[in-house]
């Protein structure tokens, strides 16, 4: 029998009289086997998510046959794998694209309670006509969770270069693990002069900053008071806002 070719039986019986007058069911089969093991797939951050992917390279033997769907599985906190409802194997545009995206919000929560800076590992499973494959091994290198800067943990501070009418604000850099896992965008400082808190600089896209220093002179009034927060952003989105110091 060659592999991925569809064969039919059937069968009839016979005594000294003669044949059955028919045939028995027809039996449909194919020369194939449930497909091998896969290799283990990609895992890597994409925008707010996790994309799991995989190319025709990892079916190492498709059994014959065309694979028809896939099964993929992550590791949860506690090391047990389990599917997600992002991830359906079994949807034609993934089986199209050999990809899916899992929020990371998702993985946050249970029943993953992935932490920042955890690996994203994942298993998959491959199905054809004739069965599933088992299960690939994990992947080794991957996605690192990424969440939201940590909340600067240092109120803003007035640089002694300020003047009467010129405010000279610095924040304290955000490193290391602080940064939530991910590359600072921008650091945004607010102020209120008494009528709540407006954006100074580095809180929309035309005017993100890397500097840690902020000038205000606009509407500074000498002998007035102002309230100063600041929060930081990465690609996972802003943290909360420091707390306040007012001058």
């Amino acid at each position: 029998m060659s592999l991925g070719v569809e064969y039919k039986f059937r069968y009839t019986v016979s005594n000294d009289v003669g044949y059955a007058s028919d045939f028995s069911p027809v039996l449909v089969t194919y020369g194939a086997k449930a497909p091998g093991q896969m290799m283990p797939p990609t895992t890597s951050i994409y925008q707010q998510s996790v994309k799991i992917s995989w190319t025709s390279a990892n079916i190492i033997d498709d059994g014959g046959m065309p694979v028809s769907s896939f099964s993929i599985l992550l590791m949860t906190w506690q090391g047990t794998y389990v599917s997600s409802s992002s991830c359906n194997g079994a949807d034609a545009s993934v089986v199209a694209n050999y990809e899916c995206f899992v929020p990371i919000a998702e993985l946050l929560a249970a029943p993953f309670l992935l932490s920042q800076g955890a690996l994203v590992k994942a298993e998959i499973q491959a199905t054809n006509l004739v069965g599933s494959s088992s299960y690939s091994n994990p992947n080794l290198v991957g996605a690192l969770i990424e969440i939201v800067p940590h909340q600067p943990a240092v109120a803003p501070m007035r640089d002694p270069s300020s003047t009467r009418d010129t405010f000279v604000i610095n924040v304290q850099p955000i490193t290391g693990t602080l940064t939530g896992g991910a590359a600072i965008i921008s650091y945004e400082l607010q102020v209120d002069s008494g009528s709540g808190f407006a954006s100074v600089s580095g809180g929309t896209p035309d005017t993100y900053q890397l500097t840690t220093q902020f000038i205000l002179t606009a509407g500074v009034v000498p002998g007035n008071f102002y309230t100063f927060r600041y929060r930081v952003l990465n690609r996972q989105g802003w943290s909360a806002f420091s707390g306040s110091s007012t001058y």
